[in-house]
This record gives C-alpha cells, sequence and structure tokens, in this order.
C-alpha cells in the first residue's frame, strides 16, 4: 500500500467516526450545568445489608460545579446518616455525571453499636438530567455501595455488603 493510499485510508475512517460522534451527540440532548441544593428522594432496590428494599428516605445533594459555566466536573455533597459527609467529584459524560468515591465508614450492629471504620466503602454515584436544558433542574440516577469489611470490621463480624438506591429530584 501507497504512502498515499495509507493516508487517504486514515483520513476517511478518521472521517467517519468523526460523524459518528457526532451523530451519537445530536441525538442525546446536551448536559446542563450541575449546580445547586436539591432535596434529592433515595429508594432502596437491592441490599445485602439488612436495609429493605423499598425504605426511601429525602435529603439534601448540593452540587458545586468546578468550572464557570457549562457542564464539567461537579462536586456533589451529602450527609450519610451516620452524619458522614460525603463529597464525590462527578464528571460528565454524553448524559449524565458520574463519579465513585472510596473512604472508610462504620459498621452498625444488629445491637445499635458503631464500629468507627469497620468499613472500606466504594461509592458510585450517577446523576442523569430528565430533560435538556441549560440547567439542570429535575433529575433521576442511582447511588450504588460496596462495603469491604477492614481488620477492625472482620473482627466485630462486619460482613461484605452492598446496596444500590435510585435516586430522585422532580
Amino acid at each position: 500500500m501507497s504512502r498515499r493510499h495509507l493516508a487517504v485510508t486514515v483520513t476517511a475512517v478518521g472521517l467517519l467516526c468523526s460523524s459518528a460522534v457526532a451523530a451519537a451527540h445530536a441525538d442525546s440532548p446536551a448536559l446542563g450545568r450541575l449546580s445547586g441544593t436539591f432535596d434529592v428522594t433515595g429508594k432502596v432496590t437491592q441490599s445485602t445489608n439488612g436495609e429493605p428494599v423499598g425504605t426511601t428516605w429525602v435529603r439534601p445533594f448540593k452540587f458545586v460545579p468546578q468550572c464557570a459555566s457549562g457542564a464539567c466536573p461537579t462536586m456533589s455533597i451529602r450527609t450519610r446518616s451516620d452524619g458522614v459527609v460525603v463529597k464525590n467529584l462527578l464528571s460528565p459524560t454524553l448524559n449524565s455525571y458520574k463519579g465513585t468515591k472510596t473512604y472508610l465508614g462504620a459498621c452498625f450492629l444488629h445491637n445499635g453499636t458503631q464500629v468507627a471504620n469497620a468499613y472500606t466503602y466504594t461509592e458510585t454515584t450517577t446523576i442523569t438530567p430528565i430533560k435538556a436544558g441549560p440547567n439542570v433542574t429535575t433529575f433521576t440516577g442511582s447511588l450504588k455501595f460496596v462495603a469491604k469489611p477492614t481488620a477492625i470490621g472482620v473482627a466485630k463480624n462486619c460482613g461484605y455488603s452492598t446496596e444500590t438506591l435510585t435516586l430522585n429530584h422532580k
């Protein structure tokens, strides 16, 4: 294959790929700016930690963009039921904001005792705007937890657990 033929082939493939990406973006609403504090409803949809499926709560989530305008990495700030403040940097994707955070957290024993630093939590947050616009005002999403016992947790019989919740602000 000659250099000229190779260059034409590479250019054609590049144009096809660019067209496919542009078409994919044209079919999806533009991602708006996620900013402000919202009362968010969480509903447990899967749990291996004893939290009953169907349990709901309403808690404030604060979103702080890391740029002056538009969709950009945004800090999600929320307080867990045990008082721990979780900050998770969410990155914009084609149609959502998503981020994963790992941190130490407590285990709650059946007798009501709280064991500090018993788990390494991996928490994934996804926020998906419901309709296109310059600013996100309504959204759905998910919050997924994986809790792996630390040495402290193993010693106190804190088992591996997972939990998934749907999130809504309408």
